[in-house]
């Protein structure tokens, strides 16, 4: 955020990698994504599982789903 110089992340998408990391590092990530405080969240499906079950338990208003072939439009506000 600083460096793009923004006060706001409107969304976080792409596959975190996260299948085998252990639950302390899920913990860590979720806290951070929490910090930064999206609108919204695309976790594709490398992101990991527990992950995603993570985030549907913590941030299910955020949390978008992606299938192949999804497209997005972001607009301004």
């Amino acid at each position: 955020m600083k460096a793009a110089n923004v006060d706001k992340v409107h969304a976080v998408m792409g596959g975190f990698h996260l299948g085998p990391a252990n639950p302390e590092y899920l913990q860590h990530t979720l806290k951070e994504l929490q910090s930064i405080n999206p609108d919204v969240i695309v976790p594709t499906h490398c992101t990991g599982e527990r992950f995603i079950h993570m985030l549907r338990q913590k941030m299910p208003d955020r949390v978008v789903y992606s299938n192949v072939g999804s497209r997005y439009t972001f607009g301004m506000q």
